[in-house]
């Protein structure tokens, strides 16, 4: 039995956004679910949904779908045995989004925390002010 060809993650996702201040690519946000018996290929969307899970395991394949689930987006399929050598598979998947900071209605900007102070500084040093803002 061959391994089934997966793409790669960042084949997956492709060209990831940069943050805004050092210039990293952000880090894609990634999930994994099990289920039982040793699959071959990725399942689609309604057949994860029917699919037994191996015993009470996080998160359920409705949680998968709610987080991003889709049959294109997974990178890895590990075949496993618990202690009752009983077969299950864990798939891992890109969710569609990216790991970091910035308003939840526009694009994540920076990597993390610090890049987000360090840019509002050079931009407060560089004398740039919100319109609106009041000093006192």
């Amino acid at each position: 039995m061959s391994k089934p060809r997966l793409p790669t993650l960042k084949q997956i996702t492709g060209e990831r956004p940069r943050c805004q201040f050092c210039g990293k690519d952000l880090k894609p946000e990634t999930c994994s679910i099990e289920l039982k018996d040793h699959i071959t290929e990725p399942p689609e969307t309604e057949e994860l949904l029917r699919m037994p899970q191996p015993r009470p395991s996080y998160p359920s394949t409705q949680d998968a779908v709610q987080r991003g689930y889709c049959a294109e987006f997974v990178f890895r399929m590990t075949h496993r045995a618990d202690w009752k050598n009983e077969a299950f598979t864990i798939l891992r998947f890109w969710t569609g989004k990216f790991d970091g900071h910035g308003y939840t209605d526009t694009p994540q900007l920076f990597c993390n925390q610090e890049c987000g102070l360090l840019f509002g500084l050079a931009a407060w040093r560089a004398g740039y002010r919100m319109k609106g803002r009041s000093d006192g």
